[in-house]
This record gives structure tokens, sequence and C-alpha cells, in this order.
């Protein structure tokens, strides 16, 4: 994921943890969601692949999951998927090597 890959590769990856952490926690069943899930992902890959600015895409993209979120009625289930999604992100890093070692 770190590979510096084109925006929409990332960002696929980024939605794939997602709706994994969304699944695993029993809160993306519906169908429906994981296509929207996708369709809304690769449309802020385009306007990465455009020249946006990747903050304001990545505000946006936020403020639209929050939003699909909040209209499934699963707003409160939120945070642990967004936890779960960024301890896979962290997991996936490479670890610094210890100081004694650089």
């Amino acid at each position: 994921m770190t590979d510096g890959g084109t925006p929409l590769s990332r960002v696929i990856v980024v939605d794939a943890l997602m709706r994994q952490a969304a699944l695993d926690l029993g809160v993306a069943s519906d169908p429906a969601l994981v296509d929207a899930s996708a369709s809304i992902s690769r449309i802020y890959a385009g306007l990465l692949d455009a020249g946006a600015d990747q903050a304001e895409v990545a505000l946006a993209a936020l403020g639209a999951m929050i939003g699909l979120f909040d209209h499934a009625g699963l707003l409160a289930e939120l945070p642990a998927v967004l936890r779960q999604a960024a301890d896979t992100i962290e997991d996936e890093q490479p670890k610094p090597a210890p100081p004694f070692i650089r």
C-alpha cells in the first residue's frame, strides 16, 4: 500500500480495507452499501487522478462515508470500523529500525 501506486490503486486498497473492516464487524451485509462504497471510491480516485487537492478529496470522502453510515443507520458502528481499518493500515506499514541499528 505504500508502494507509491496511482491514486486509484491506493483508494481501491483503502476502500477494500474499510469494506473488510465493516464486514468483519458485521455492519456491511447490505450489497447496496458495498456497491456504493466502491462507486464512491472510484469517484474520489478520479478526482485525485485529475489533480484535485489530496486533503480536500480526503475530507470529502470522509464526509461521504459518515453520511453513508448515518443514512444506513450505522453511525454508531463507524468508529469501530475506522479503528479496525487504521489498525490494519498500521500493521502493514514498515517498522522503523531500532535506534541502535541505524
